[in-house]
């Protein structure tokens, strides 16, 4: 991407398409971008030196206002600061001056309250089971009793299934880059999830 020219100060959208251009091909790219054009018509016009958290209050304002929970109002104010680093760090003028000529300022997050853990009851599970198509309930019901992701069962592959002959069955070994934190975890089977597989 070409640098700027050193009369004109960049803006957070120039600063945001810069750091769209770098996430190309990444998995957090699509989130990303959602978190950016929901930012842009209340701080894109901005001279990237004007973030901070008088401006942003009307976008937090009215993402409360929404009925947006606290952590994914934080989830984009991530974004923001993400994007002044990297403008304070990587981009530069062409005279090679900074887009951001400090390093930017503190954005406040919000207070999260986490949702405190509902398991469902047998009756619940009961219902909600007899209501999906069986080749969803069969998911479901193994998600339910591994705690995998959506994602994880999807794309769960036989490559990873490793046998445990102590105890006559197999655990699967998801690699970290399959997995949400970028760790190895191992999905280890209940006798419901046996079952399923």
């Amino acid at each position: 991407m070409r640098a700027l020219r050193a009369s004109r100060r960049a803006t957070f959208a120039d600063c945001a398409g810069r750091s769209l251009s770098a996430f190309k091909g990444k998995r957090a790219a699509d989130v990303t971008a959602w978190h950016i054009r929901i930012l842009l018509p209340y701080i894109g016009h901005l001279d990237v030196h004007s973030v901070h958290d008088a401006t942003l209050q009307p976008f937090v304002s009215n993402r409360i206002a929404s009925a947006v929970c606290a952590t994914t109002i934080n989830r984009t104010l991530e974004v923001v600061r993400a994007i002044l680093v990297r403008a304070a760090r990587s981009y530069r003028h062409e005279d090679g001056t900074p887009w951001l000529r400090t390093m930017p300022p503190l954005i406040t997050m919000l207070e999260e309250t986490p949702r405190l853990p509902c398991p469902i009851t047998w009756t619940e599970q009961d219902r909600l089971f007899s209501r999906l198509l069986i080749r969803l309930a069969r998911m479901v019901l193994f998600s339910a009793n591994t705690g995998l992701r959506e994602s994880n069962v999807c794309k769960l592959q036989w490559a990873w299934e490793v046998a445990v002959p102590e105890v006559g069955r197999s655990v699967f070994v998801i690699p970290p880059e399959a997995y949400k934190t970028r760790r190895a975890h191992v999905v280890v089977l209940n006798d419901v999830t046996w079952s399923v597989i």
